[in-house]
């Protein structure tokens, strides 16, 4: 039986699709200065901004890196605020820093992007 489809290689037109021109604001670099690593565990975020001062939100974390934390919070939290953030079923003692990325991803959901600071001295 034939194969009706078939068609010699010859006869076959290859092309290569035209390049597009990016559109501002559409290229995602990454900006990342160390690579991060999978973290399970929970952690509170405590705004430390004078307009949020005391707010707490629960994060469940993403990923970590020595500088910097990924996590997953049912509210936003302002691009800016300061925060320390304590963790709970992870290896890492209290830390400052800041919030650096807030995105929804969902109706309720946002993944949060923290800039951390030096570990906090132990008490």
């Amino acid at each position: 039986m034939a194969d009706l489809n078939y068609r010699p290689a010859a006869e076959i037109e290859f092309t290569k699709p035209a390049p597009t021109e990016p559109v501002a604001g559409s290229l995602h670099f990454e900006q990342r200065r160390e690579s991060r690593l999978h973290a399970l565990g929970s952690a509170t975020a405590f705004l430390l901004d004078p307009e949020h001062f005391g707010a707490t939100h629960a994060l469940t974390l993403a990923d970590r890196s020595d500088h910097g934390l990924g996590a997953f919070s049912p509210q936003p939290l302002p691009i800016g605020a300061a925060v320390t953030l304590g963790f709970s079923g992870f290896d890492m003692f209290a830390r400052r820093g800041r919030v650096v990325r807030c995105e929804q991803i969902g109706d309720q959901q946002y993944r949060l992007g923290f800039e951390l600071d030096a570990a906090l001295a132990a008490a």
